[in-house]
């Protein structure tokens, strides 16, 4: 039997999306999704005259642990896309 990961197949977020959503800076999503297992770092290296890039994108099913045990429980809830 294959078995592979779903998160795949799931809607990936922009951390600026997050931010938005739940009303903190899209640097503090960054810092959270650090270490986090199952978020999407994309990397354009850095070139001599160009600065490195990381694109970030979050799996719904991550971005629902982060609401859960980050995001101060005053905040409104996120949207259901």
């Amino acid at each position: 039997m294959n078995t592979f990961d779903l998160t795949a197949f799931e809607h990936h977020h922009k951390p600026q999306d997050l931010a938005k959503r739940w009303g903190v800076s899209p640097n503090r999503i960054r810092i959270w999704s650090q270490n986090e297992p199952g978020v999407l770092f994309i990397e354009r290296p850095q070139k001599r005259r160009n600065r490195r890039y990381v694109t970030i994108r979050i799996p719904a099913s991550v971005a629902e642990r982060f609401y859960n045990g980050h995001v101060p429980k005053d905040s409104p809830p996120p949207a259901v896309e």
